[in-house]
């Protein structure tokens, strides 16, 4: 039998920005809870995303 330990949880609530590690957290059935709910969104209603803006990944959530 395989056994596996978790050594680290980072979820990223806003998609594309920076993650926040965590030691504990709630998982729901479509994972992890609050993990990329909400995106950033320019005047034209499209997402960005760190494709187009990698310095997104620079910016935390508090």
């Amino acid at each position: 039998m395989i056994s596996y330990t978790l050594s680290d949880i980072i979820i990223y609530p806003v998609k594309s920005l920076a993650g926040i590690h965590l030691t504990q957290w709630q998982v729901t059935k479509t994972g992890f809870q609050y993990d990329r709910k909400w995106m950033l969104i320019d005047n034209q209603g499209q997402f960005l995303s760190q494709r187009r803006l990698p310095k997104m990944a620079l910016i935390s959530t508090a």
